[in-house]
């Protein structure tokens, strides 16, 4: 059940993350762009990078829900631990197609994972699949402190 729980949490940061600010703003930010066929090429590529972070979240999340104890092998926690930094990468290459910056939060989390990478070789599945949610809710809670009580910040591309 904790699994499980785990699974769902995560799968809830990671919206919430996407849809933070930018995901709100994508087509205010296509069509604020000076080379708007310039940013639909690119845009893909960072939407694809944020998919694959999660089908692979995902099959982290399978991982930990078949064998929640034991040591974690080096292929699952790069699996568990890479899913939400392959997301992390995707969404800031989104946010600074968007806003011509990336939060400090996002760099942060991907600093974060490297961190615990280590530590979850010698703990079970379960605990690196919670280190990888309690990293994506320091990322959702940064987001969410930043912007409160601030008027929505509008698109600025680079493009």
């Amino acid at each position: 059940m904790a699994a499980f729980t785990v699974a769902f949490v995560s799968t809830l940061l990671l919206w919430r993350i996407y849809v933070h600010k930018s995901g709100e703003l994508l087509p205010q930010a296509i069509q604020s762009s000076r080379t708007p066929n310039k940013f639909l090429r690119t845009a893909p590529y960072t939407h694809l990078m944020m998919v694959a972070g999660v089908v692979t979240t995902a099959a982290g999340f399978d991982l930990v829900l078949h064998e929640p104890s034991g040591r974690t092998p080096p292929a699952w926690a790069a699996v568990i631990l890479g899913g939400p930094a392959l997301f992390l990468v995707g969404r800031c290459c989104f946010e600074y197609e968007v806003f011509s910056r990336v939060s400090p939060s996002r760099p942060g989390g991907l600093l974060a994972l490297l961190t615990i990478a280590p530590a979850v070789l010698f703990l079970p599945p379960l605990f690196a699949a919670t280190g990888a949610m309690a990293v994506l809710a320091g990322v959702a809670v940064a987001d969410h402190l930043r912007s409160r009580g601030r008027p929505p910040e509008d698109p600025a591309p680079p493009h």
